[in-house]
């Protein structure tokens, strides 16, 4: 059970890497904003390779996608202007 539990992990792991390196550049390319399906991907992204922070997923799901689409188109836009 260990070792399906493995392979089921790792190819998650290789579908989320080709997620974040061919589909989600495009959607943020044509929509301008992240919607809250794709931000919490992100997430299980970033948490399956970086340092745990047990409190992230449920900051993110405490947000209305309104309030997700809004503050990313924001802040891609202000990245688009280099108004850092």
């Amino acid at each position: 059970a260990q070792g399906q539990k493995t392979s089921k992990h790792a190819a998650n792991l290789v579908k989320d890497d080709e997620w974040w390196r061919e589909r989600l550049p495009k959607i943020i390319a044509n929509d301008r904003k992240i919607a809250k399906p794709d931000l919490e991907r992100v997430m299980r992204w970033k948490l399956a390779r970086g340092k745990f922070r047990p409190t992230l997923p449920a900051l993110i799901r405490r947000n209305t996608q309104e309030s997700i689409a809004k503050h990313s188109a924001e802040a891609f836009s202000r990245m688009e202007n280099q108004d850092l």
